[in-house]
């Protein structure tokens, strides 16, 4: 960047003394006042269709997840009052310049406030489409992080552009940084530049893994952690291309960050840590998103590998642990879904001593093979275990394609058992004692 064609800070304070002077203009006073007037009559007019529409339709005010279909008429009762306020607000826009031309008046304002209405419409036909692919609080979450800060960041940009050049603006020099002039454009780009494109990044990777998904059936844990690596790697570069764009020296960045980093790297010495193991996490493949895990007894489903720690649910009750990456290095960890999904299960059942062993094998082998999530391949076995005080034990193992359903299926089969052994005369025997009173 030539610094001849920088503008002292001095210069900044002589375009907001232009901004004042250019809103004290009464042509640009009567556009703002009567876009003011258009969007709080468009404000009121949405608010009055939401209250009919609720009073009209309630069942139809929330999007229900896509685990559950709804109907047109629920997608538009839902949408319907948002777009309105845009189409309001493009219309009445609309005709007003019209008449502000007609009558020769100035209208750059409202020419500049249509193409923002305009965009704005786009931008919610997008954001409602989507909800029809991705679930309710991603959008909604993806809308407030990179949606919203980019359409108001375009809004500001176009009314800016109306009242002073941007270009001479965004070379205002502010400070020198790392050798180089640090510009109030350099800034910007820094900093909410910075802050958008980590954004996108979040929103794409949760795009394309929708988009791949619907074309790869199966297990999706590889792709997610590609996903994982890509968005890091990308964040790197955004960084990389960031700073360069700005005219950071590089050399004297370098030296700076080097003796920060001693420093540093003692006090966020965990937080590298478990970094670095996310990393190798995901490139030995070790641990995926998908994965079924054992938390504290728990079985859970890993959710994230993030770049301090990995969130996992516990699908016991819907809960969710956010623990360390470096944890699965220093502790043992159990995943039922390392090399496949497949898990081998036990269930120990006991029999009275006057029950024939051949027919309780017989009857926990057919109880097992008649269950639907059962696989015949392993097949089940059963076996007697041992000869214990009240009862003789018997151990049926089996094997579950998905290991969620373990416990759901462990129930079933103790319930078909104990019918099974009631209507064949098989008795499950109390502990009993035998006590032997001696009198002196």
């Amino acid at each position: 960047m030539n610094s001849a064609e920088l503008y002292p800070l001095s210069f900044l304070w002589e375009q907001l003394e232009k901004v004042v002077i250019f809103l004290e203009r009464s042509s640009v006073q009567s556009q703002l006042f009567i876009l003011a007037l258009s969007w709080l009559l468009s404000l009121i007019s949405s608010r009055i269709w939401r209250r009919w529409l609720v009073k009209r339709f309630p069942q139809y005010q929330e999007i229900l997840p896509l685990s559950q279909p709804f109907s047109l008429k629920h997608y538009l009762c839902f949408c319907f009052p948002v777009l309105w306020f845009a189409l309001w607000n493009i219309i009445a826009t609309f005709l007003l310049q019209l008449y502000w031309q007609q009558q020769g008046w100035p209208s750059a304002f409202l020419g500049t406030a249509l193409e923002i209405y305009l965009i704005y419409f786009v931008y919610k036909v997008f954001v409602f489409v989507l909800l029809l692919f991705l679930p309710v609080q991603q959008v909604r979450s993806h809308e407030r992080s990179f949606f919203l800060p980019v359409f108001l960041l375009f809004g500001l940009t176009q009314f800016a552009n109306l009242i002073f050049e941007l270009p001479y603006l965004t070379q205002v020099k502010l400070v020198e940084l790392f050798g180089a002039p640090l510009t109030l454009g350099a800034l910007i780009i820094s900093t909410v530049g910075l802050y958008i494109w980590c954004s996108f990044i979040s929103f794409f990777q949760d795009l394309s893994l929708y988009i791949l998904e619907s074309f790869k059936q199966g297990d999706n844990s590889s792709l997610r952690a590609a996903l994982i690596l890509s968005r890091y790697f990308l964040i790197g570069l955004g960084v990389v291309v960031i700073f360069g764009y700005i005219g950071v020296n590089p050399t004297a960045f370098a030296a700076i960050t080097g003796g920060l980093s001693v420093g540093v790297g003692f006090g966020l010495k965990e937080v590298f840590s478990n970094f670095i193991s996310g990393i190798i996490l995901l490139f030995e493949r070790s641990l995926k998103p998908g994965d079924l895990i054992d938390v504290e007894g728990k079985l859970g489903i890993v959710q994230t590998l993030n770049m301090r720690a990995t969130t996992v649910k516990i699908l016991g009750d819907n809960s969710e642990k956010i623990i360390p990456n470096q944890t699965f290095f220093t502790t043992n960890v159990t995943t039922y879904t390392g090399s496949d999904r497949l898990i081998r299960y036990s269930l120990a059942v006991g029999a009275g001593y006057d029950c024939d062993p051949d027919q309780v094998i017989a009857l926990l082998l057919e109880i097992a093979h008649s269950h639907p999530k059962v696989l015949t391949v392993p097949a089940p076995s059963a076996f007697l275990s041992e000869f214990a005080d009240s009862a003789i034990n018997y151990t049926l193992n089996f094997s579950l394609a998905d290991p969620t359903t373990r416990l759901g299926v462990k129930s079933d089969l103790s319930r078909q058992i104990w019918r099974r052994f009631k209507a064949e005369g098989v008795s499950i025997p109390y502990p009993q004692r035998d006590l032997h009173l001696i009198r002196d």
